[in-house]
């Protein structure tokens, strides 16, 4: 996703400026393993962590399925700690997720619609 400005300045006719953002949240699946019987301490813990976008309590070798929201790989790297530190967790998996609609994407660069009238 996509969001621009586009900007002409006085005097300058051929010149434009414009500044294009690309959305680059990183977004993953967290897969938690836990205790046995701290499942609900741990889920309340969880709860709080600010990124934690998606909590489910799951059956089979996992306690939790997370989805988690971070600003950069490097804010991703600190939820895990958060999470590893909790009383009870006893591993942390991620996966890493494309953008939705990624492969679905041109490769090559087109101007956003927003630019229409300026370019």
């Amino acid at each position: 996703m996509y969001s621009c400005t586009g900007k002409r300045f006085p005097g300058s006719e051929n010149l434009l400026v414009v500044l294009i953002g690309v959305n680059k949240m990183v977004i993953s699946i967290a897969l938690i393993k836990v205790i046995p019987g701290r499942e609900k301490s741990v889920y309340h813990a969880l709860k709080s962590i600010d990124g934690v976008r998606r909590l489910y309590h799951i059956f089979g070798d996992h306690d939790f399925l997370l989805l988690l929201e971070a600003g950069s790989k490097g804010g991703l790297s600190q939820l895990v700690e958060q999470m590893m530190k909790l009383e009870g967790v006893t591993s942390v998996d991620i996966v890493l997720m494309g953008r939705e609609g990624y492969l679905e994407e041109k490769r090559y660069f087109e101007a956003p619609t927003c630019l229409a009238g300026l370019i």
